[in-house]
C-alpha cells in the first residue's frame, strides 16, 4: 500500500479495515502515527493529527475504528476524529478526555459498545464505552498490580507484554 512515516513515540503499527466498507478504506497506524487510506486506489485520504497511539480496533457496523494511547480513547472516521469522553475517568470533571492514568487495554467491541481496562492511579478498573455518545464509563477495582493484565498483539494496548513487544518488532526499520 505505501511506505508510512513513524511518528516516532510510540512503538504500536497496524492496520485496521473501515468495518462498514469491507476494508476498501484502513486506518494504517505506524509507529503510533496514524493515516487513512483508501486501499483500493492506494491515495492518502489524511494523515491524522495525533501520532501517538497503541491500539485500533473495528467496530462491528459502525463507520469508524476505535483508537487508544495511554491515557485517553477516541474514534477516527475517514475525515475526522472525535475523542470520547468520561465523568469518572482519571482525569474527573476538569479533563473529561483523560481516561486512564497509563494503561488502556481493549477487550471485545460489538455494534453498541467496547469493553477493557484502565489502569488508574489505584490499580485496574473495568470500563465500557457507549459508541453512540462515545461516552466511558469507568467500572469499579478490578486488580491492584500493574502487571495483573498485559496488552495482546490482537488488540494492541498498553502496556504490553514481552511477547508483544517481540511482534512490534517486525514492523521496525
Amino acid at each position: 500500500m505505501g511506505i508510512f512515516g513513524n511518528g516516532g513515540a510510540a512503538l504500536f503499527s497496524c492496520a485496521v479495515g473501515f468495518p462498514d466498507d469491507a476494508g476498501r478504506t484502513a486506518l494504517v497506524v505506524a509507529g503510533g502515527q496514524g493515516y487513512v487510506v483508501d486501499a483500493m486506489n492506494r491515495v492518502l485520504v489524511r494523515k491524522t493529527k495525533w501520532s501517538y497511539s497503541y491500539s485500533a480496533v473495528a467496530v462491528p457496523g459502525r463507520d469508524f475504528i476505535i483508537v487508544a494511547n495511554t491515557t485517553n480513547i477516541w474514534a477516527v472516521f475517514r475525515d475526522r476524529d472525535v475523542h470520547a469522553f468520561s465523568d469518572n475517568g482519571e482525569g474527573g470533571k476538569m479533563d473529561q478526555g483523560r481516561i486512564a492514568l497509563d494503561g488502556i487495554i481493549i477487550d471485545e467491541p460489538t455494534s453498541k459498545s467496547l469493553t477493557g481496562k484502565l489502569w488508574m492511579h489505584d490499580g485496574w478498573h473495568d470500563f465500557e464505552l457507549d459508541l453512540d455518545a462515545l461516552r466511558v464509563i469507568v467500572g469499579g477495582q478490578i486488580a491492584k498490580a500493574k502487571e495483573d493484565f498485559e496488552a495482546v498483539p490482537e488488540r494492541g494496548g498498553y502496556p504490553f507484554s514481552k511477547e508483544y513487544h517481540h511482534w512490534m518488532q517486525q514492523f521496525w526499520l
